[in-house]
């Protein structure tokens, strides 16, 4: 279920179908783009209207997995998977990032290592919030 102007990149003909130049270890595996969903669903609770959300990898080298807020009227919450290593269970890292999006460079950045309360969507919004600062709660 996507959130009211949450728009997702176009899905390939099939949704785990590998395209030109990918694997099949390299897709998204389903925990990692529900974890984003739940992300978006709770910023959009929380006041902090998300305006994009990328949920699957298309093609390698693609943007990563993430979901971008708005905080103000001029800047925006990244919040992007990273995940690390190789195996079976890679470690996965949020990386945080809030500033102006045109800007080169953000103003804020962290990166988040939840062990295994890494795809708990909740426990990532409170954590992203409180590492840039910003209120759990946002007043509309």
């Amino acid at each position: 279920m996507e959130a009211a102007g949450v728009r997702t990149p176009a899905e390939p003909s099939g949704r785990d179908a590998a395209a030109p130049g990918r694997t099949a270890a390299s897709r998204t595996p389903d925990c990692h783009a529900a974890a984003v969903h739940a992300i978006a669903d709770d910023l959009n609770g929380r006041g902090y209207p998300v305006t994009w959300v990328v949920d699957r990898q298309l093609l390698a080298g693609d943007f990563p997995l993430q979901v971008v807020a708005k905080v103000s009227v001029v800047r925006v919450l990244n919040i992007a998977l990273d995940t690390r290593g190789d195996g079976a269970a890679p470690a996965v890292l949020w990386r945080v990032s809030m500033g102006r999006p045109s800007s080169v460079r953000w103003e804020q950045s962290a990166v988040l290592d939840l062990g295994t309360g890494s795809l708990d969507g909740e426990r990532v919004v409170r954590e992203a919030l409180r590492s840039v600062g910003l209120p759990l709660q946002r007043a509309i």
